[in-house]
């Protein structure tokens, strides 16, 4: 076999890898909120809220909260619990840069020069590509509305200090008044469709319903 066709498997195996990789992990409502369910080594059900968290369990095989727990007598700190005072210290103990985790990533107050974010770009471009995705037209309208969309100042709109998930009481999400599928139907700028005057805070059930309209 020559060299090209073994280009040629290698691409197809390495995208079939891809693709069964990056299938969707089914996830079910639970008390209106959505979740991603996991199964611990001991057998319990785990039920994720965030699924970044579900997938860096799931990859490391974290134990539930019930298996990481000494049980009873085996747990020296068994019977007590810790003082209000006992609780602000700790707190005070982990805050800015006493906390362990303070600037892990090297990131912190930085920013991402423009040369940097456009090689990111080009990297995400050759990943989707290699999945076999091409973007729609709708799609790439879509990206370019989120992009100056989180350029604009929301914490001037009302309602932005209920900002929250779906599923909670009282949350409410970033809604645009001239929805972006209307907005590239009828050929309006994205430039306009983002601006901040198109933009309100709804609750989270009143801006799902939207979507169905």
């Amino acid at each position: 076999m020559n060299s090209e066709n073994r280009k040629g498997l290698e691409i197809n195996d390495t995208t079939n890898v891809i693709k069964k990789k990056f299938l969707k992990d089914a996830w079910i409502f639970i008390g209106g909120k959505r979740v991603w369910p996991r199964k611990c080594s001991c057998g319990n059900i785990v039920h994720h809220e965030n699924i970044n968290r579900f997938y860096i369990s799931r990859k490391w095989n974290k134990k539930c909260e019930k298996c990481r727990q000494p049980k009873g007598l085996k747990n020296s700190f068994y019977g007590h619990k810790h003082t209000k005072e006992t609780k602000k210290l700790y707190s005070k103990q982990r805050k800015g840069k006493l906390n362990p985790m303070f600037g892990i990533g090297g990131m912190l107050g930085k920013k991402h020069s423009q040369k940097t974010i456009q090689k990111q770009s080009a990297v995400r471009v050759r990943y989707w590509r290699l999945k076999g995705h091409n973007p729609t037209d709708f799609e790439k309208y879509r990206n370019k509305v989120d992009a100056l969309t989180r350029k604009q100042p929301i914490h001037l709109l009302e309602n932005y200090e209920k900002r929250g998930r779906a599923g909670d009481n009282g949350a409410h999400h970033l809604d645009h008044i001239i929805s972006v599928w209307n907005g590239f139907h009828k050929k309006i700028k994205p430039e306009k469709i983002s601006n901040i005057k198109n933009l309100q805070f709804i609750p989270w059930l009143e801006n799902q319903k939207k979507w169905y309209k």
